[in-house]
């Protein structure tokens, strides 16, 4: 019971909100999610643009379409802790652009187990 009490706030604490997954949730599960910190990072691959559309596929590149600046144009410096001093970014044109990538989350850490039976929020957004 002290187990599931320690993990279970060590999770929450890992994620920055209350998570309950249900009275039946093994500490375990709650151990994975701290220990791995699966839901606390960003799985995009490449996503400053270093590295050019690597790993993405753009589905609209209207206009002059999409390109990468180094550094960005017209912005002020970027401070994201993951770009390790890069300046690199993604710009796309006035017209229509748009860019996705496939994300696996098997790939990426997290279990079958949590997405069939937790089945734990996923929040998808271009913001930190």
């Amino acid at each position: 019971m002290i187990q599931l009490f320690v993990w279970k706030n060590k999770a929450q604490l890992i994620l920055r909100r209350p998570f309950y997954l249900g009275n039946d949730t093994s500490w375990a599960v709650y151990c994975f999610i701290y220990t791995e910190k699966i839901f606390n990072r960003n799985l995009l691959k490449r996503h400053s643009g270093k590295y050019r559309f690597h790993d993405w596929i753009i589905t609209k590149n209207s206009g002059s379409g999409w390109t990468v600046e180094n550094p960005p144009d017209g912005t002020p410096p970027l401070e994201d802790a993951e770009l390790n001093g890069a300046q690199h970014c993604f710009a796309s044109s006035r017209d229509s652009c748009s860019k996705n990538q496939v994300v696996e989350l098997l790939e990426e850490g997290v279990t079958g187990y949590l997405l069939d039976v937790i089945q734990p929020p996923i929040r998808v957004s271009s913001e930190p």
